[in-house]
């Protein structure tokens, strides 16, 4: 299919031109910003001050680690991580991709979501457990005080012991 064009090419780069020296402020009533301008530097330690001293100083990857290591060790696992809100790892242990543990925590979170649903049974599930052949994958929902929830996977031939949560739970809370 042919196209007609109604402008010639010299008035394309007239047309150019005529941009080009507007916006280099040649011939033209638009005014040039002022130079005097500069960088506003802001103090962080406002915002540091804000936060509880407890909680920026003992909460952290170290407590992630401890937990994904109770959780491999209590079930057995091959596979423990922890996601996000959003479905994104904060953290893994395991020999897998990180696209499938994103994965398989993205699709935990949706199946939490599905069992918010049936919230007339009584309070929102904190936990799930799927069997998969010969594993289970236990799915955890906990929450550090009012912090939004993160969802605890684990894969492995038993599901995680109720002791074992109980675990993660005080984990969270002492920190």
């Amino acid at each position: 299919m042919t196209q007609v064009r109604t402008a010639r090419s010299s008035d394309d780069i007239d047309q150019a031109r005529r941009i080009s020296r507007r916006l280099r402020g040649q011939g033209s009533s638009i005014t040039q910003p002022s130079t005097t301008l500069g960088y506003i530097r802001f103090s962080a330690r406002s915002f540091l001050a804000a936060q509880p001293k407890e909680m920026a100083s003992s909460f952290g990857p170290a407590v992630w680690n401890e937990m994904l290591d109770v959780c491999m060790e209590r079930a057995s696992a091959e596979l423990a991580f922890v996601v996000d809100d959003q479905g994104l790892i904060i953290g893994s242990r395991g020999d897998h991709e990180p696209s499938l543990i994103e994965g398989i925590g993205a699709r935990l979170l949706i199946a939490f979501e599905q069992t918010d649903q049936m919230s007339a049974l009584g309070e929102p599930s904190e936990s799930i457990a799927i069997q998969m052949g010969r594993r289970w994958l236990t799915g955890l929902r906990l929450r550090r005080g009012e912090a939004k929830p993160v969802i605890v996977g684990v894969l492995g031939p038993e599901v995680l012991s109720q002791e074992a949560r109980e675990l993660l739970d005080r984990l969270l809370d002492r920190h």
